[in-house]
């Protein structure tokens, strides 16, 4: 919540060189102190690599283009509610409804569809059986060196049957479906990036759940330090776009932020 964050639409950045942890779900991303320099850095990054499988020999995206052209009119923010939104802090809270008011013109409350709490449930049972099959014999031969979350995750795989990860991964489909239709509407979701302000220590990084059902999608998510809480520490704006559409993110963030400014 402390800096800008992105993850790019993913495959657009090669895995290779990544201790891998989910060949559905790994997203590379990158930090920075602001838009710009997130558009530069990652426009290095981006680009065909053959050994891994989710990138492609398509021209890549020029975001650091995308952050510096005008947008052709007023961008239409979704504020997206979910099920877990019930984890935000009061902070959080707050923060939002005014900036929900701020943005009223430009804005238009959406709600998920009905079950789409189960989609933390499937980026879970994803999550879980592919750790599994990619780190169980580092388990076994290097137990000492794994954290407490890692075990964790491998021992809940043993949970998982192979038709609740059918079911998982017919469940992103689903998801693409109705972000597909939400994008024909809107230029850009709008939510927090977590519960409550940047944490003050670096002992947890907090809640990711409301990163989720991004990942579960792949899209393009960008966090921004733009709100402060009662302590004075930063909370995250989140804003994701539709798939490959990571240049008119960086257009739309540099929109709000010089809205808001």
């Amino acid at each position: 919540c402390g800096v800008y964050g992105f993850k790019p639409t993913r495959g657009l950045i090669s895995r290779s060189g990544v201790l891998r942890t989910s060949g559905t779900l790994d997203q590379v991303g990158a930090f920075a102190r602001s838009i710009k320099d997130i558009a530069l850095i990652t426009d290095q990054l981006t680009g065909y690599d053959i050994n891994d499988s989710t990138t492609t020999p398509v021209p890549k995206p020029h975001l650091s283009s995308g952050y510096l052209q005008e947008a052709s009119g007023e961008p239409r923010f979704a504020f997206v509610s979910a099920p877990y939104d019930e984890r935000l802090e009061q902070d959080t809270r707050a923060g939002f409804a005014q900036l929900q008011k701020t943005l009223k013109a430009y804005a238009e409350p959406v709600d998920l569809p009905e079950g789409y709490g189960n989609m933390i449930d499937h980026h879970r049972v994803i999550h879980d059986i592919e750790i599994h099959q990619l780190l169980s014999a580092d388990l076994v031969a290097h137990p000492q060196l794994m954290s407490t979350q890692i075990t964790d995750a491998l021992q809940r795989a043993a949970e998982h049957s192979q038709e609740d990860y059918a079911q998982a991964i017919d469940a992103i489909d689903a998801v693409d479906t109705f972000f597909c239709e939400l994008f024909n509407e809107f230029d850009a979701i709008i939510v927090p990036s977590a519960a409550g302000e940047a944490p003050a220590t670096l002992k947890q990084t907090g809640d990711p759940i409301f990163c989720t059902l991004w990942t579960l999608a792949g899209l393009p998510a960008l966090t921004m330090p733009l709100l402060k809480g009662s302590t004075q520490l930063p909370i995250g704006v989140q804003l994701i776009v539709g798939a490959e559409q990571d240049a008119r993110l960086m257009r739309t963030a540099r929109w709000l932020c010089t809205f808001l400014a």
